[in-house]
């Protein structure tokens, strides 16, 4: 028994003897897959051509079998099949049954875009690796000041702010916008005379 994902393609194997008893490449080779739940009146759910093995440098009489097990094909979650062969080899043409599998829900699959798709608490997985990886492994500034500042993983990008208070109570920000402060604003110069004013 195999299990595979609906939506996958399940691959078989079989070799093929002659009446002597010698493997041999048959013609004309078909698969047949039933839907096991059928009470044996329904057609085949799938038919195709079975793959000789023998010209990829295999011996005579290899084959393998692939099924594509779609939707489309007429395939079903939850569903178990069986897999049946026939080819002619010389004067005869036996049948035979090859294996079954069953069909699990499609599962997600995750690529660079499917990654946005898994949610931690409202936020997508790459959003929610950014602050996990500043909090663990970004630098800190500000320490002891009551306002702590984490930068990703970059080196750059201000991830998280963290307002702390005397009791060790925070309060986090993501994505903060960081004003630069200057330590003092310049002043308007006052011009000095070097005499006192005279008024006559």
């Amino acid at each position: 028994m195999k299990y595979i994902d609906l939506e996958d393609t399940v691959s078989f194997y079989f070799g093929l003897n002659d009446v002597s008893g010698n493997g041999a490449d048959g013609t004309g080779g078909k698969f047949y897959i039933n839907d096991t739940s059928d009470d044996g009146t329904a057609a085949p759910v799938l038919t195709g051509n079975v793959t000789p093995l023998s010209e990829a440098g295999f011996p005579d009489g290899c084959y393998r079998v692939d099924i594509p097990a779609t939707d489309a094909n007429g395939f079903a979650a939850g569903k178990t099949y069986g897999v049946f062969v026939d080819i002619e080899v010389g004067i005869i043409t036996p049948t035979a049954h090859i294996g079954d599998f069953t069909l699990a829900p499609v599962k997600a699959k995750l690529n660079a875009d499917g990654l946005d798709l898994v949610m931690v608490d409202g936020k997508a997985l790459p959003v929610a690796m950014q602050y996990i990886a500043a909090g663990i492994a970004g630098n800190l500034s500000g320490a002891g000041s009551g306002t702590e500042l984490f930068k990703g993983i970059d080196g750059a990008t201000d991830r998280i702010s963290s307002a702390v208070d005397a009791s060790g109570n925070r309060v986090i920000t993501y994505d903060p916008v960081v004003v630069a402060m200057f330590e003092s604003t310049p002043q308007p110069k006052r011009i000095r005379n070097s005499e006192p004013l005279r008024i006559k």
